[in-house]
Formats: C-alpha cells, structure tokens, sequence
C-alpha cells in the first residue's frame, strides 16, 4: 500500500507544477489585456476630444463596454495570480 502511495506524490507533485506554469501563463496573457485595456482607453478619451473639436464621433459606447469587460478579465485572471503567490489584501470593516 506504501509504494503506491509513494509514486502517486511525484504524479501529484508535476500536476501542480504545471498548473502553477498555467497560472503563471494566464498572468502574463492579463499583463497583455492591461496594455489592450489601456490602449482603449486613451483611444476614447483623445476620441472624445478630438472628435468634439472636429465634429466626428471617434468614440463609442462599445468601447467604453470594451474596456469594461477587459477590466473584468484582468481582474479574475490577476486574482488567480495572488492566489498562487499568497499576495491577498485585507479589509477590516470593524475599523470603518
């Protein structure tokens, strides 16, 4: 019973490292989403202001709803990110 045992922990030990690489690879994919979230951004704010300078609508609602599902992915996949490494943040509510 022991030596079974003892080849299913190195089995186990490789399945957590690589779902430790996959998390590691769904961080730097969020890493990509935050410089696409904010390329959008940026787009519509100098979309909005040169768009009412020149007469044009160079921004759009589906953009800003663009950005806002972004900001969502990132916020889910960063989260797995400090899960993995421990990284949590702590709110008090007894000290509002």
């Amino acid at each position: 019973m022991r030596s079974s045992s003892r080849g299913a922990l190195p089995l186990l030990i490789q399945v957590a490292r690589r779902i430790d690489r996959f998390i590691n690879a769904i961080g730097k994919f969020a890493y990509w989403i935050v410089l696409v979230m904010i390329g959008v951004g940026v787009w519509n704010v100098l979309g909005r202001y040169i768009g009412n300078a020149i007469g044009q609508n160079l921004s759009s609602n589906g953009l800003i709803e663009t950005q806002w599902y972004l900001f969502d992915i990132v916020f889910l996949f960063i989260y797995t990110v400090l899960c993995l490494y421990g990284l949590f943040v702590y709110i008090h509510c007894s000290s509002l």
